[in-house]
């Protein structure tokens, strides 16, 4: 359990630290990111479109464009129910392209976690998220040492505690930083 919940906070970390000591700066305030595609002053629903536009920015900044998303599920769950003019799915329960022409965001695997908040403030509303799109090649996590765990029976002795340490140094490094964007505004 204190290794997963070691995990969960390098995660937070990596995608969202603020950089102050004793925080790692993670993806979403790393400097000299590739400017996003727009949502609006207030942010709006997410389109496959959207994803495409974030490939092409990656690409005119002469990156190698997008192999990645990294999103909150509800993101996800999102595109999963955009229709064509039909009001047929694009994209299947599992993420597969159902009619052509395929969408853009069928190629670039999605990774999904609860760790990019959904109650980021765009202009009035609360309610937003961010995905992050780019580069895998770029993006490095460097390790200082692995995991160090400790136990203590003593510390907490009176009541029959056990005491765990969970110690894990690592940080991430973004290689070309404009090989990421992100988008921001994302609401359900």
């Amino acid at each position: 359990t204190v290794i997963r919940d070691l995990a969960i906070q390098q995660d937070i970390q990596w995608l969202r630290g603020s950089g102050s000591t004793p925080q790692v700066t993670g993806i979403i305030e790393y400097a000299s990111l590739t400017t996003g595609p727009s949502l609006g002053t207030n942010g709006r629903t997410v389109k496959h479109d959207d994803f495409i536009e974030a490939d092409y920015l990656l690409q005119a900044v002469n990156a190698l464009g997008a192999d990645f998303v990294i999103c909150h599920p509800r993101t996800e769950n999102t595109l999963r129910k955009e229709k064509d003019n039909e009001a047929r799915y694009l994209v299947s329960a599992d993420g597969r392209p159902t009619v052509a022409p395929y969408p853009a965001a069928g190629y670039l695997p999605i990774y999904k976690t609860t760790n990019l908040i959904i109650t980021e403030t765009v202009g009035s509303n609360t309610d937003t998220s961010t995905a992050i799109v780019g580069d895998g090649s770029q993006i490095f996590i460097v390790e200082r040492q692995g995991i160090e765990l400790a136990f203590s029976e003593h510390l907490y002795f009176n009541t029959d505690e056990l005491a765990v340490r969970a110690i894990g140094r690592s940080t991430i490094v973004i290689l070309q930083p404009a090989a990421v964007l992100l988008i921001t505004g994302i609401r359900a």
